[in-house]
């Protein structure tokens, strides 16, 4: 169905004629529809992966929750975009192509997914922060999780080692690299989520799905935080690791020509600093001091999720052409490295 036509099964205001890719996620398919119409906002337009998502209207119940909580504070209104529903739900359900929902887009804002400069890496990570800080007393036994065990190493690691058992000979053989550098250290990122699970850390309400292009930067200096889809109980550290993968390291998570990867020192300490400030008064000193090495646990994590789907023939994301998660999972492997040396 046309997203023009979507679009129209919403409470919106204005006339539409054109539509736009927003983003690079793996997950969800987002288009901006500008407003032909002077003064009226443009909106956002997303369909929702029910392959992944399996149960949306928990998440939307999630969403809608979370939404509330954050716009009933005190100067938090800005920090997430409006829900536009539709006549008598927030999900238009086409039989075709699945769920979607519609946000008011964020007039002024931008969505980058690599800082340009220090400033911008600040900003990313207060709105993150101050994301956190406003959920600091949500009840978070409320929230249905809407993918278990999303950055468990545990599990996913259990998940590694079922793939190995399943994958084909030449799959095995063209990572064989990256499957002896994940047996390897496997165990030592096991340890800090163990240390977290076993109730080192409080259990909160994260995002858990921050890359810099799911915040929306504004002049103003203020943060949209968006794609509230994976917000359910994790660690602080999920989040600021997630962040930095992206702020801190100077190529794409597809870029194949590993020197083309560095790690960008102050956009790091921008990024950190940024989250700390907006969170000081809620986190513990030890979460504070896990912070140091989310980074290289968050691309760890992703690297073996882009080497198990790998081995298990590319069923869960989106590919480009036939080596893409071997070469994500060669990317995200070597910048949990970077990650590693810099906390030396």
């Amino acid at each position: 169905m046309n997203p023009i036509t979507i679009l129209t099964q919403f409470q919106v205001e204005g006339s539409f004629s054109e539509s736009s890719l927003f983003g690079n996620g793996h997950i969800n398919d987002t288009f901006r529809i500008p407003n032909q119409v002077s003064g009226k906002p443009d909106y956002l337009l997303q369909r929702i992966n029910h392959k992944v998502f399996t149960n949306v209207p928990k998440l939307m119940e999630n969403m809608g929750t979370v939404t509330d909580f954050i716009l009933s504070q005190e100067g938090f209104q800005h920090l997430i975009p409006r829900l536009i529903p539709t006549q008598n739900d927030e999900l238009f359900v086409d039989l075709e192509s699945g769920f979607w929902r519609v946000f008011e887009f964020v007039d002024g804002s931008i969505s980058l997914d690599r800082p340009e400069n220090t400033d911008q890496a600040y900003q990313a990570a207060q709105g993150y922060g101050k994301f956190l800080n406003a959920l600091d007393q949500f009840p978070i036994q409320e929230l249905n999780v809407t993918i278990p065990d999303f950055h468990n190493m545990k599990f996913r690691l259990r998940q590694f080692n079922e793939a190995l058992g399943k994958a084909e000979k030449t799959r095995l053989q063209q990572a064989n690299d990256q499957i002896s550098f994940v047996k390897e250290k496997g165990d030592e990122m096991n340890k800090m989520y163990e240390q977290a699970s076993y109730g080192l850390i409080p259990l909160r309400a994260t995002h858990n799905d921050t890359k810099f292009n799911n915040v929306l930067l504004s002049s103003d200096g203020k943060s949209t935080v968006i794609d509230l889809d994976t917000v359910m109980p994790g660690y602080s550290f999920y989040d600021v690791g997630d962040g930095l993968r992206s702020a801190a390291i100077t190529a794409d998570e597809d870029e194949s020509d590993l020197s083309n990867i560095e790690l960008n020192e102050a956009f790091y300490q921008a990024f950190l600093s940024g989250y700390l400030d907006a969170t000081t008064d809620i986190l513990t000193s030890t979460e504070k001091e896990l912070l140091k090495q989310s980074g290289q646990y968050m691309a760890f994590i992703m690297g073996v999720r882009f080497l198990t789907d790998f081995l298990n023939g590319d069923v869960y994301y989106k590919t480009k052409y036939p080596d893409h998660n071997l070469v994500r999972a060669k990317n995200q492997l070597y910048v949990s490295q970077l990650f590693a040396e810099f906390n030396i």
